[in-house]
């Protein structure tokens, strides 16, 4: 009973759910990762009790991965606590190895107060296809910036009002000085989904909390300047990825070229730690951020 969190991944000695009758059933765990993946993913959960948010870090929290059916599925892993700065809540992160995409559940048990909870949240996991492997290093394709384009914005964003910073650095550039960074992989022009657009306003958000982190803004679709106005080079339907968003794995099945943002979090020492697709969290990532910052 209490203690600090392991790291996530960290076995954990098994240990049963709370017996029946118990406040147990009161123990409310949340998914709140908006992208969790097959293979290695990081997943982020919330607890709630009876008496509202569980917000203490030396809470010791436990996660069995299950079938549907409730066999489990390797060991039991201990999560790590992380509380961004700033951030009143705190959130357990447990990297998790998941043989397929599919349902899957989780058994979360948490250890405190010389007592136990323990219940079941459901857990939707999707095929990552050939994007950028967690666990594995990020790949060396230089992202386009500014100053590549003689100081033309227009020319490696589609945003008509940039914010700079995501487009000074190269992520090529990131690597070779071991900077942890984001990469958003998204259009503000080319609209392929009601998505689009909305991780480059987050990424303006967490580059003012993560000065330390670098902020790429990637923009995915080939596209020339007319009359200054961003026309793109093939049809918006199937539009065409530049090398880049290749070499990330963008465009590839089962997502395809019009699956954008993606959004890749990548740490000092060049592995991919996280990734998402579509709509996503702010809070995902500044939880990732966090716990990247803090390893």
């Amino acid at each position: 009973p209490g203690g600090t969190a392991a790291s996530p991944g960290t076995a954990a000695s098994p240990t049963p759910a709370a017996s029946p009758g118990t406040a147990a059933a009161a123990l409310r765990p949340e998914v709140v990762s908006t992208s969790v993946w097959a293979g290695p993913s990081p997943v982020i959960l919330q607890l709630h009790d009876a008496s509202g948010p569980i917000d203490d870090p030396s809470v010791r929290v436990t996660v069995q991965l299950q079938r549907p059916d409730g066999s489990p599925v390797g060991p039991v892993l201990a999560a790590t606590a992380v509380r961004p700065p700033g951030i009143a809540r705190v959130s357990y992160v447990v990297s998790l190895d998941i043989p397929s995409p599919g349902r899957w559940t989780l058994q979360v048990t948490t250890f405190r107060d010389g007592g136990t909870q323990g219940a079941i949240v459901p857990l939707d996991v999707l095929d990552p296809g050939g994007t950028a492997a967690l666990g594995q290093r990020a790949p060396t394709a230089r992202t386009p910036t500014v100053a590549d384009a003689g100081g033309d914005a227009r020319a490696v964003t589609t945003d008509p009002q940039p914010d700079l910073r995501l487009s000074s650095r190269s992520t090529a550039d990131l690597l070779a000085s071991h900077t942890p960074f984001v990469l958003v992989v998204d259009s503000v022009k080319f609209r392929v989904s009601p998505a689009c657009g909305k991780a480059v306003g987050m990424a303006r958000y967490l580059a003012d909390r993560w000065p330390d982190v670098g902020f790429v803004h990637l923009e995915p679709y080939r596209y020339s300047l007319v009359s200054e106005t961003p026309v793109l080079a093939g049809d918006l339907a199937d539009p065409p990825l530049v090398d880049a968003a290749t070499a990330w794995g963008i465009g590839g099945s089962p997502w395809g070229a019009t699956s954008v943002p993606w959004v890749f979090v990548v740490d000092g020492s060049g592995i991919v730690r996280a990734k998402y697709e579509g709509l996503m969290g702010s809070d995902d990532l500044d939880v990732v951020l966090a716990l990247i910052a803090g390893s």
